[in-house]
């Protein structure tokens, strides 16, 4: 299905925000082992496959967020392994959507890896043919959704995990409250 999609579209973009006032505050980890679902789809990868391209990322949003007087985000090995795995799983299962085949988003996918429940969370989503900082920003403010994501103060936390499939390239962006 997705590869169907991503013929027709250069590029596919999903926002999506959620937030618990409710919620005890805890700290994600600042690093988390590999963890698959019982299924064996992936819920934490470690290893980059671009771990360049994935770090020119948080650079682009953060001088972006910096021109806009909003405070930069910090990063998290532990996020950036669960976008990329989240990255991976979308390309494997093709599917892209927040909600994963298994049934769980951000918030959920933070806990099953890290045993840390999300007070906040938001993700950006893209898939296409340039996946290069630039564009996938330049799309992602373009789109008030994304924008909102981009712009909000209640995360403080940026984790960016990419997976090339060898035609397409996945991009995730997670924003959490650290």
């Amino acid at each position: 299905m997705i590869r169907k999609l991503a013929v027709c579209l250069t590029a596919l973009l999903i926002p999506a925000c959620s937030q618990d006032h409710h919620a005890e505050v805890q700290r994600m980890p600042d690093s988390i082992a590999d963890i698959n679902y019982g299924n064996g789809h992936p819920l934490a990868r470690n290893a980059a496959q671009d771990a360049a391209l994935e770090q020119a990322h948080v650079d682009a949003v953060n001088a972006w967020r910096a021109s806009q007087n909003l405070p930069v985000f910090g990063r998290c090995i532990a996020l950036d392994s669960i976008a990329r795995a989240y990255s991976e799983h979308e390309s494997i299962e093709q599917f892209f959507a927040h909600q994963d085949p298994e049934g769980d988003y951000l918030a959920e996918r933070c806990f099953l890896a890290s045993g840390v429940k999300m007070v906040a969370s938001c993700e950006n989503l893209f898939v296409g043919f340039d996946p290069s900082p630039g564009n996938v920003l330049t799309l992602f403010l373009g789109s008030p959704g994304h924008l909102a994501n981009l712009q909000q103060t209640t995360a403080n936390t940026l984790g960016v995990g990419t997976y090339y499939d060898g035609i397409y390239t996945f991009v995730t962006y997670e924003f959490i409250w650290r």
